[in-house]
């Protein structure tokens, strides 16, 4: 059964998508501007780590599995539920070298829900479930506010709200001297 859901069309698009989203964050990562550098760093642990359905899966495949031998399915399910979240942690720490926690922890929980949502959606017919209007209005609702967080720690976008206009760019740190026991902060403006 399990095969037959990672060779159903949508789901093997979205497989294709995630790589093609991958491989954008690989080009914003190495040739793209500051601030695309930053929102690609910031988001490709996430996004990796939100291939919640390996963990799922290879946990569900383990429960109903009798036989004696695993089969290749089972061990592909593992590697992938252990491989795809420990490389979202290491982009993650890598992304925490480059800026500052606050940023890099929510542009990763971030990308980790939608990424997620995205996939459930996709494989487990997440929409299918919702029974009432409310939960088709708050759902998708609460993943565009997260999404506009996002959007606003990635840029420096400026806010204005009763009169007052607040620059939401993240502190830079530097951190060219490690092994020091100082640590310089810059409040951009």
């Amino acid at each position: 059964e399990i095969r037959i859901q990672y060779l159903d069309p949508p789901f093997v698009a979205y497989f294709i998508a995630m790589g093609f989203w991958v491989i954008c964050l690989f080009i914003m990562v190495n040739y793209g501007s500051s601030m695309w550098r930053r929102f690609a760093w910031g988001v490709a642990g996430g996004s990796l780590t939100g291939l919640q359905n390996f963990v799922k899966d290879a946990l569900a495949a383990l429960n109903g599995f009798n036989g004696r031998y695993y089969p290749w399915e089972i061990w592909f399910l593992m590697i992938c539920a252990v491989s795809f979240p420990l490389l979202g942690l290491l982009l993650l720490m890598k992304c925490m070298k480059h800026y500052d926690a606050t940023y890099s922890s929510s542009m990763f929980v971030g990308s980790f829900v939608i990424s997620a949502s995205i996939m459930s959606a996709i494989h487990y017919h997440t929409f299918d479930n919702l029974k009432t209007i409310w939960n088709f209005v708050l759902y998708p609702t609460g993943l565009l506010i997260l999404l506009f967080g996002t959007i606003i720690l990635a840029t420096d976008m400026k806010i204005e709200w009763m009169g007052c206009t607040k620059s939401v760019e993240p502190v830079a740190v530097d951190r060219s001297n490690v092994g020091a026991n100082t640590m310089t902060i810059t409040v951009l403006a």
